[in-house]
């Protein structure tokens, strides 16, 4: 109904002003207004008033329509102009500011009491900063499905995690702790029962593994057997150090990376996987780090996140226009690169997203919005100090940068081959390396790769005499050592046209493993690796256990001409200065890998063994020994 005024006197007639726009004075035509007209009709006489007086008292006497409202609104303004507590003030204000966001949050999403998990050992010794985090953590994985703590160094971020993986194993919730190998240890102090566990109490139940655990099909990791892990069945996985799945590049590799068996086989597969991420410095270089990251909690799919934040572009335009902003950012002058320039530069919906989905705090800002008089006061960092001391006191002895600059000259041609390649045939060489970096994004050739190299070795030189100046000497003696060894005759007598689904990947060769395929296994050829070296070995077979796998690996799939030749031995040998116990973790998981040698046998030796015969007709024996005296492992 369009508003009216009805006048009525016992003196003058009766008088209808309609319609009009409001009860102000520029409304009701008193004073001068900005619009272009306002137009309001006068009605006078009983004639032309009496049809809008009686719809007036109608509408007036309808108490479903209208009611009284006289003492709420005096009471209103009696509280207006009452003294009012700035307690009271304070409250009115943060429910106007914040009202949307108490409106979102329900019982759903926050912890619930009932579980009993404040009466946990863990959650009563965490301070009170870190309970504010584990219920923000909880209620984040509960709305948007993951959360990154991205704490600084030393704020506690696995008693955090152990204070939310504690609530949901009181929820009967499945729990996986993905850590690099170093930190396994931490972790599975606190599931198993040792005097040192802080938490025996608690009883946690969770499983520990590696992140090199993903893409293993086979063997155990801390006792749980790889092969029969049910991926699939975990209802939350924390992933420590999480910025180590920062990057995820889809079909760089032929085999699946550790990122994506975490998406396919963990996270989208079985139940409805919460993933909750620590690490201190999710970005390295660039925002599609944290991107990256923020996908395991959306599965991928970024819709999944965008329908729950109130933002108009999606999550991928979100992290490109940052990344612009930033990159613009990084190319002002030092003196207008400050953090408030790129605070400004920096769309709110960027700001909004990581609200949502991430929890960061420093040391300066646990002092300035928490009580710290439980916890005392953080350390001061101080300021470091740089000595550059003379290397000697003697005048007659080079310095660093003199010792560098002759370092630089040395050739160091055993690393860099490619330069020694006839001009005629460089193309040739060129292409196969191209081939072997498919689907990999390199802007450097053959020959820069190997000089880099080079540059590199020429560095851990200079890094040996500052290790020791016996150090240096010993490894400049053995450099010549090495060029003649590497130089004397070492070819692998593998027959690649003998082998099954043969394909080149960084510098080594991946096929079906001979010896596996006669009992019909590795049909999809991942177990033999084959090493730019020589080195060989099937990933299910390691150490002395493989001898025998590999020596029919020879059999089935060895050069003939090599294994023809009677003054050649074939043996299987790793490098002089590793032991079993000291390989490296790659070598190790290869499994000893073997290495095909030509070295002719002493004149003076004889055939006293069936084992020594065979060696020198080139085919593996079931010797223990060979006839220089070695193990095979020398």
């Amino acid at each position: 109904m369009q508003q009216m005024a009805c006048i009525q006197s016992k003196k003058l007639e009766s008088t209808v002003y309609f319609p009009l726009q409001g009860f102000t004075a520029v409304d009701l035509g008193y004073q001068q207004g900005n619009a272009l007209s306002n137009i309001v009709n006068k009605f006078s006489g009983t004639m032309m008033t009496e049809g809008y007086l009686r719809l007036f008292e109608q509408i007036w006497s309808d108490r479903e329509k209208l009611e009284d409202v006289t003492a709420e609104v005096c009471d209103h303004i009696s509280s207006i102009y009452s003294e009012n507590s700035p307690e009271r003030i304070y409250f009115v204000m943060l429910y106007n500011i914040f009202t949307e966001f108490l409106e979102d949050i329900t019982e759903d999403v926050m912890p619930n009491d009932r579980t009993g998990y404040q009466e946990s050992v863990i959650w009563n010794k965490l301070f009170n900063f870190q309970r504010d985090a584990a219920v923000g953590i909880i209620n984040k994985l509960e709305t948007y499905n993951g959360c990154i703590l991205a704490d600084s160094v030393g704020l506690g971020k696995t008693f955090t995690a152990l204070a939310v993986i504690k609530y949901y194993e009181l929820r009967n919730k499945s729990v996986l702790v993905l850590c690099p190998k170093k930190l396994a240890d931490n972790w599975l102090t606190y599931n198993h029962n040792l005097k040192t566990n802080l938490f025996a109490a608690d009883r946690l139940n969770y499983d520990v593994l590696n992140h090199t655990d993903l893409q293993r099909t086979s063997g155990y990791s801390h006792g749980t057997p790889l092969k029969q892990i049910n991926w699939g069945n975990y209802d939350l996985v924390v992933i420590d150090e999480s910025h180590n799945f920062r990057n995820h590049t889809p079909g760089e590799e032929e085999r699946e990376s550790r990122y994506e068996r975490l998406m396919n086989q963990v996270i989208r597969t079985g139940v409805k996987t919460k993933v909750l991420m620590l690490s201190a410095t999710p970005v390295n270089n660039r925002f599609s780090d944290l991107r990256n990251q923020l996908a395991l909690a959306y599965e991928g799919e970024s819709q999944n996140l965008s329908s729950k934040l109130k933002t108009r572009n999606s999550v991928e335009e979100i992290f490109r226009q940052a990344q612009a902003a930033f990159t613009r950012w990084s190319k002002l002058p030092a003196e207008e690169r400050t953090p408030e320039a790129i605070l400004k530069a920096l769309d709110f919906e960027f700001f909004e997203l990581l609200d949502s989905v991430t929890i960061a705090r420093s040391r300066k800002h646990i002092e300035a919005h928490y009580d710290t008089a439980e916890i005392g006061t953080f350390p001061e960092r101080r300021l470091p100090l740089s000595f550059r001391p003379p290397l000697t006191d003697r005048t007659d002895v080079h310095n660093f940068d003199a010792i560098y600059e002759q370092l630089t000259l040395l050739e160091l041609a055993v690393y860099t081959p490619a330069e020694y390649i006839l001009a005629s045939r460089r193309s040739k060489y060129d292409e196969s390396y191209r081939d072997d970096l498919e689907g990999i994004s390199r802007n450097v050739s053959l020959a820069g790769q190997q000089r880099g190299i080079r540059a590199l070795m020429t560095v851990n030189l200079l890094k040996r005499l500052e290790s020791s100046v016996q150090a240096f000497r010993l490894t400049l003696r053995r450099l010549p050592q090495r060029r003649v060894h590497q130089s004397g005759g070492a070819a692998m007598s593998i027959d690649l046209s003998r082998l099954e689904h043969v394909r080149h990947s960084g510098g080594k060769v991946i096929a079906r493993c001979p010896a596996c395929a006669e009992g019909d296994h590795d049909s999809k050829g991942e177990h033999l690796f084959i090493m730019g070296d020589g080195c060989f070995g099937c990933v299910l077979y390691s150490g002395d256990a493989g001898k025998k796998h590999r020596r029919r690996i020879l059999e089935l799939a060895g050069d003939a001409a090599s294994r023809l030749r009677g003054d050649l031995i074939v043996r299987v040998r790793r490098p002089s200065h590793m032991t079993l116990e000291r390989m490296p973790g790659k070598i190790v998981n290869l499994g000893c890998l073997g290495r095909v040698v030509t070295d002719p046998p002493p004149p003076s030796e004889k055939k006293e063994t069936k084992g020594e015969e065979e060696a020198e007709t080139g085919i593996p024996g079931e010797m223990d020994t060979l006839p220089d005296g070695s193990d095979g492992y020398n």
